[in-house]
């Protein structure tokens, strides 16, 4: 028998957020490397780190919301705060995850 996840509620998509932020805190300085084109400016892991920092600071306004509402904060965090190359195309990654929830 599986205990899958078959459904994902707002409160669950905001912790599922918070572990992504807490996993790329943790691995901030791997993601920095990743980045060697066109110059190797070791900031990679750190813009991502601030941009999904705003992501969660928006969740606070939150109030129950549904896992589309998250997202749909969480987008707009991630675009106020998103911070580099790498920042912003993240929030554009949350973005169109809000618009995919959208209606759901």
């Amino acid at each position: 028998m599986s205990d899958s996840i078959t459904t994902i509620d707002g409160p669950a998509f905001s912790e599922m957020s918070r572990a992504a932020l807490a996993w790329l805190r943790t691995n901030k300085q791997i993601v920095n490397t990743l980045n060697v084109f066109p110059i190797p400016d070791g900031d990679t892991g750190t813009n991502m780190v601030l941009g999904m920092q705003a992501a969660c600071a928006e969740l606070e306004t939150a109030d129950g919301p549904s896992a589309a509402e998250v997202a749909k904060l969480w987008a707009k965090g991630a675009r106020l705060g998103g911070k580099g190359n790498s920042g912003i195309i993240l929030s554009q990654i949350w973005t169109g995850l809000a618009h995919g929830l959208k209606d759901l």
